[in-house]
């Protein structure tokens, strides 16, 4: 077979890989939608700053401005909207940069299409907490993260110092006004690595001890306010001994490459994107004392606000103390022994054996948590040149790789969310372009078993791959066929399990109905975007009960008790969570929606809340209704149709309908028109014939005796039909 066929054959292998991970990642990201709703949040804030401007100051945001600015371009730009589908579609994009970064990272170093094509699956698996926060900044920032490293390796690789400074300082100012933590850590590695490899003579000692003193100093001083947590000491242990062991292997090696000049360019293109940024924020409304207090002061209070601890493996403190060691007696040692080097290659492949074990599992986020827990531990081990004599510029490359994961790992505190994705992501090239190594070394000490170690490899990597990505695709495309999309507003093409949908469906439609002013406890402002309807405020936030301060709080309940249409949407499940973590809401705001506000219905774990007093004529709900005539079904619907037939069906698992019943002259229903406070507006009437529905009409459907038997009613559906058989609209029973 020819060069030239061979290329278009590996093309097309790597392109229809490519398309299975978009389109996998299509499906899961349009089949998710997580209750507490951390999208919503940073999508409405994101649209109150497009229409208001006035960041920090009016709208509330706990992270930086880049994301801001740069949506508000692209909104000018293309004259779209931001919107649920929108994120979604921008959060598919960052999550396919950061696998195809990963791909093209490990292809350039072992010159392989399928190690590289098997980097970007695992790279995209470990990712797949991604679906559950679009929007979040934080998909934005692991593509900013792979991208800048990236590039910066192939300045590392090349040899070139002034375009690893620009493009590190370019990746660390996006960063930074981003969400500046995440800024912070890849600063301090790119700053070390520079200083590392900066002409400075007799002072090259010393900075060496500085990096190895900040590389102890930095977690520490970050979780200080919470070391007195077992698992967060352990966290800091296990970055500082993978942090140092890195450290032990890239300063024999450093070469005396940068310049005064070069940190000079890299410092003047950081300042130039900053201030850009910072002046497009501020002719928009911010003031820069108040810029400063959103992007640096109010983070900084965060650990004291809400923690997410994270459960360490008994084995991880270990295998970073062992890999320190290790690290250590490996750097001193001049002329190493076979054995050595043959035991790291074997160890190499263990830990990939056990990463390919975990990776079967991926859909349920384990090869994320992998990442995470031992990413430190053994990122040593994935690192280190087993050649010896001086490294390769492709072995300072990855080296580099390695030094900007392991300090990313540091996201995951003080909540180790989607954060442990984000920050761990990047250990996964590395460890492939380790075990590749491995294998060559191993195959050169045995030659006869050569094509043996490369082919067991090659198949191995094949199996796990496409087992791994099969039981994703599969998982996905069940999701998506088997869910129906939920149709409202911005959301059209989000599809989700039929309670969920309703639920969404339902408490959407009485906001736009029955409210004016839309607020949510937690925040939970997608069923703002959706609705239509306003916050009170533009200081939106998931946990505004413990985010916003006394004045803020006051101000959204002065917007509240000036609407008697205010209605608020709660969620009790999140409420119990908190309470039962020690993180029961409280505060004025709190104290005054419990105390002007009730229930008017409620749907599985959400609620509907109107002011005291007030009554509401619940659309898209049913009820069963006991009287001295006998019991009745009761629906509200929403839809406009001619309604001849209703069913009772069970909500889940699908199935024959579990009751059936048709208006007719021997069996009438009753109908009445109704206010939007439930009241009637004219009088009812029997009906014998379809009954045109969509105005506020309650049916009154008489069931017979003996009642049929039935499930609770939180696991039915009601579903409206007309005489021919479509489907009109379905509605679920409220309490």
């Amino acid at each position: 077979m020819s060069d030239s066929i061979k290329q278009f054959v590996r093309g097309g292998v790597v392109l229809a890989a490519l398309v299975a991970l978009a389109w996998c990642g299509y499906w899961l990201h349009f089949t998710q939608y997580m209750a507490y709703d951390d999208e919503g949040y940073v999508l409405w804030s994101y649209r109150n700053y497009i229409a208001h401007g006035s960041l920090y100051a009016d709208v509330f945001s706990q992270y930086g401005p880049f994301p801001y600015v740069l949506y508000h371009v692209g909104t000018l730009l293309t004259g779209g909207t931001m919107d649920t589908v929108a994120v979604r579609w921008l959060n598919l994009g960052y999550w396919l940069v950061c696998a195809g970064v990963a791909g093209h990272f490990v292809r350039r170093q072992t010159g392989s299409a399928g190690t590289g094509v098997a980097a970007a699956t695992l790279t995209f698996l470990s990712l797949i907490v991604m679906i559950s926060e679009p929007g979040h900044p934080g998909g934005l920032l692991a593509a900013i993260t792979a991208v800048g490293t990236l590039v910066a390796a192939n300045a590392v690789e090349t040899k070139r110092p002034r375009r690893f400074a620009i493009a590190t300082a370019l990746t660390g100012v996006a960063l930074l006004l981003s969400k500046i933590n995440v800024g912070v850590f890849f600063c301090i590695a790119a700053g070390a690595w520079l200083a590392l490899h900066t002409k400075a003579g007799s002072a090259r000692r010393t900075l060496f001890w500085l990096v190895a003193l900040g590389s102890v100093g930095t977690p520490l001083a970050l979780m200080r306010t919470l070391q007195h947590e077992q698992w967060v000491m352990i966290f800091a242990f296990v970055v500082a001994a993978g942090a140092l062991a890195l450290l032990a292997l890239i300063a024999p090696h450093c070469r005396e490459e940068a310049s005064p000049s070069d940190w000079l360019a890299g410092i003047a293109t950081a300042g130039s994107v900053a201030a850009l940024v910072v002046a497009a924020v501020w002719a928009r409304g911010t003031p820069l004392g108040t810029l400063w207090q959103g992007l640096v002061v109010e983070p900084l209070r965060h650990p004291l606000v809400y923690v997410h601890p994270l459960s360490w493996p008994v084995a991880a403190p270990w295998l970073a103390a062992a890999g320190l060691a290790a690290a250590l007696w490996h750097a001193r040692k001049g002329d190493r022994p076979a054995w050595w080097t043959r035991a790291i290659a074997g160890l190499r492949l263990a830990a990939l054996a056990w990463l390919g074990w975990i990776s079967l599992h991926a859909i349920d986020f384990s090869l994320t948590s992998f990442g995470l827990r031992f990413g430190a531990p053994l990122i040593w081990l994935m690192a280190v040149p087993l050649q010896s004599g001086p490294t390769t510029p492709a072995q300072r490359a990855r080296l580099w790789v390695a030094w900007v994961a392991v300090w990313q790992l540091l996201q995951a505190y003080p909540v180790a969310g989607s954060q442990t994705a984000w920050g761990g992501f990047l250990w996964f090239p590395v460890a492939l372009v380790g075990g590749w190594e491995a294998v060559r070394h191993l195959a050169a000490d045995g030659v006869r078993l050569a094509r043996c170690w490369r082919g067991a490899a090659a198949l191995s990597l094949a199996i796990v791959g496409s087992v791994a990505f099969g039981r994703a695709w599969a998982a996905s495309y069940e999701r998506y066929h088997s869910s129906q999309p939920l149709g409202l507003p911005g959301a059209e093409k989000l599809r989700l399990t039929d309670d969920y949908r309703l639920n969404l469906r339902i408490l959407t439609r009485n906001a736009a109905r029955h409210g004016n002013t839309l607020f949510s406890y937690p925040g939970m402002f997608s069923f703002n975007v959706w609705s239509g309807r306003p916050s009170p405020t533009l200081a939106n936030v998931t946990h505004w009960f413990s985010l916003l301060d006394e004045r803020q709080q006051q101000a959204i309940i002065d917007r509240l008790e000036a609407d008697p249409r205010a209605v608020v949407i709660v969620q009790s499940y999140l409420i119990n969570f908190l309470v039962v973590r020690d993180l029961a809401p409280r505060g004025r705001l709190h104290d005054y929606l419990l105390k002007n506000f009730a229930a008017a219905f409620r749907l599985d774990t959400y609620e509907f809340w109107v002011r005291r007093g007030r009554t509401i004529a619940a659309d898209g709900t049913a009820r069963f209704v006991r009287d001295a005539a006998g019991v009745h079904l009761e629906v509200i619907p929403e839809q406009a149709g001619d309604v001849a037939i209703v069913e009772l069906q069970p909500i889940f698992g699908g199935g024959p309908p579990l009751a059936r019943f048709a208006v007719s002259p021997h069996r009438p229903w009753n109908a009445l028109a109704l206010a939007a406070d439930g009241t009637a507006r004219a009088p009812g009437w029997s009906a014998t014939a379809p009954v045109r529905t969509g105005d506020h009409l309650r049916l009154s459907i008489p069931l017979p005796t003996p009642l049929p038997v039935l499930p609770r009613s939180d696991y039915l559906r009601v579903v409206l039909y007309a005489r021919d058989g479509r489907e009109i609209e379905t509605l679920r029973f409220a309490h």
